[in-house]
């Protein structure tokens, strides 16, 4: 992908969450309403977490130097998902 490959070409290691809703993953879609985004950020936001935890399980992922880079719906909903 071009919009990523200056990532890994610099030496950085790439995790690509697919959230639910997302590429291969998708499913019917929520019902409309107030909180139908609400809804669908919680989820992101599980997929996100548990992204996190997998890094966190690699011995040869500094967990102190992590870094967030979005495209699209996750560059807008990232800063959610990621806020401490």
């Amino acid at each position: 992908m071009l919009l990523i490959d200056f990532l890994v070409k610099s030496g950085r290691a790439l995790l690509f969450p697919v959230y639910k809703d997302t590429y291969e993953r998708l499913t019917q879609p929520l019902a409309p309403g107030m909180n139908a985004y609400r809804d669908e950020v919680v989820l992101a936001a599980k997929d996100f977490g548990r992204s996190l935890d997998y890094l966190e399980t690699r011995p040869d992922v500094d967990r102190n130097r992590l870094g967030f880079y979005g495209l699209s719906w996750g560059a807008g909903v990232g800063p959610i998902v990621s806020a401490d």
